[in-house]
């Protein structure tokens, strides 16, 4: 049998039995004998009706009841589970959860009670999420509701704060957290070959997305390049996914193949540039030659 009440309500569970000698009455919630420490719990027999009254119930008052009346001529058992309406509310919440990229059946997990039995949506942002990429699952017991996410394949696109939010008739709940997609090095915007004048400053710039940072490792025709009077090696505290590599009063020496290379424990990206140095002296030669063959055109 079912009871069903509303909070603050009071539960009266109530069996007839007739019995002689008189029994000796147990009452057991959820296979523990009920506390008569309780000041809300009281126990009452009328003729042959045997009574546990319980006021002002509460969420917590859910649960499996059983009665257990014995005497010297055997025992007889009864039960009833009962409900208490209450609007959900989450036990154990959402964790913040660190995979790989490529991972599958990465689970997120709430566990919670109510009653009328909450639905559940989850979401990503604020966008709620759906099957195509996701799998729900809806577990637990007559008290407890454990509602799980998995994400199929993750990807980078799926990091961010995912939100579950719960409800029945009676209210909401919700708890959020964060999942970290681990990836290896992904170059966003790549180095591009470049012409720069003798003595002037050569800017190199990338933007890399790395999951956890990457190791930078700048290179000039296979030599590792290290910062000095005249070189910067940054990164923009700004735009945390760009990588700077500056070099002032620029030589003819400086012109080659420059390489920046992205490391982390999930794998390795790279990106090229050719730099031509352009010198002020061919620049003067180049106009010397030009401006003869003007005076001998004339």
């Amino acid at each position: 049998a079912e009871t069903i009440v509303d909070e603050k309500e009071d539960i009266e569970l109530c069996v007839k039995v007739d019995a002689y000698p008189p029994p000796t009455v147990k009452w057991f919630k959820d296979g523990k004998e009920v506390s008569l420490n309780d000041p809300r719990i009281k126990l009452k027999i009328d003729g042959n009706n045997y009574v546990l009254k319980i006021h002002g119930a509460n969420r917590d008052d859910s649960a499996l009841y059983t009665v257990e009346l014995s005497n010297e001529n055997g025992t007889v058992r009864d039960e009833s589970r009962v409900h208490v309406k209450c609007a959900p509310k989450i036990k154990e919440h959402l964790k913040d959860v660190i995979c790989n990229e490529g991972d599958t059946e990465v689970q997120m997990s709430i566990t919670l009670d109510g009653y009328p039995k909450p639905k559940a949506k989850w979401y990503l942002g604020d966008i709620e999420i759906t099957e195509t990429k996701y799998r729900f699952v809806q577990e637990g017991d007559e008290n407890t509701t454990i509602f799980k996410c998995f994400i199929k394949e993750a990807t980078v696109e799926m990091r961010g704060k995912y939100t579950c939010k719960v409800s029945n008739e009676h209210g909401t709940d919700e708890s959020s957290s964060n999942v970290t997609v681990n990836c290896k090095p992904k170059i966003k915007k790549t180095l591009v070959d470049t012409e720069v004048d003798e003595g002037t400053t050569l800017v190199l710039e990338v933007e890399i997305y790395s999951v956890p940072d990457p190791q930078i490792v700048w290179t000039k025709d296979g030599q590792e390049v290290h910062a000095d009077t005249r070189i910067k090696i940054v990164r923009d505290s700004h735009r945390s996914e760009t990588y700077c590599l500056t070099l002032n009063m620029v030589k003819g020496s400086d012109s080659g193949d420059y390489e920046i290379k992205a490391t982390n424990f999930l794998g390795t990206s790279t990106s090229r540039s050719r730099v031509v140095v352009q010198s002020e002296f061919k620049f003067k030669f180049i106009n010397l030659k030009i401006s003869r063959k003007l005076l001998n055109a004339l």
